[in-house]
């Protein structure tokens, strides 16, 4: 029988193969790859945010696991580039270059923040041991573009074990986001030519 890192490799390759299928569109290569990252890291919200070309600001654009309300709540904010490399409006934790690991203590009392969580009454919980992963946390990982523009962002959060993804699962999900990369810049670039 298969082992789980051969069943992970056969996802990555199956994601791999399916960005490469014409016809398929940037929103459905992008919701097969929240899909995959789901099925294989069991986060139970992804969400991927990309900039957009016609006015510069960065949105929400693929959310997976999100009530209606949500999802409507994400869709209706966008950013600047100043505000998602702001520390001050969303503290953080750098785990690496393109990795922040922002805590659920850090949450400011925003109007209406609480409307962009699926459970906010269990952002009140307190975090019992270091490794928790609670309601409110979340991982950013960052994707550019080859000119190391930011083109978006890879958001994760609510692992199904309640516990932060190992080490290793982080790579996996920064080289996740690094191909999401290149499949966006790719796919723009082919619009551009037609």
């Amino acid at each position: 029988p298969k082992n789980e890192m051969e069943i992970s490799i056969e996802n990555i390759q199956n994601w791999l193969l399916q960005s490469r299928a014409k016809g398929e569109s940037l929103k459905d290569i992008l919701t097969f790859t929240a899909r995959t990252i789901y099925r294989i890291f069991e986060f139970k919200e992804i969400a991927i945010g990309l900039r957009s070309e016609k006015d510069n600001l960065y949105r929400y654009e693929i959310m997976l696991g999100f009530t209606k309300e949500v999802e409507n709540q994400l869709r209706k904010l966008s950013y600047t580039l100043e505000d998602l490399v702001s520390y001050e409006k969303f503290p953080g934790i750098r785990l690496s270059s393109i990795t922040d690991f922002c805590i659920a203590e850090d949450i400011t009392d925003q109007e209406g923040e609480e409307l962009t969580y699926n459970r906010p009454l269990a952002l009140l919980e307190e975090r019992k041991a270091l490794d928790d992963f609670i309601e409110g946390d979340y991982l950013d990982i960052s994707f550019f573009d080859r000119k190391l523009q930011l083109l978006g962002w890879l958001e994760l959060s609510n692992t199904k074990t309640g516990k932060l993804p190992s080490r290793e699962s982080l790579k996996w999900l920064e080289m996740f986001a690094t191909i999401i990369g290149i499949i966006v810049e790719r796919e723009r670039l082919s619009g551009q030519l037609l």
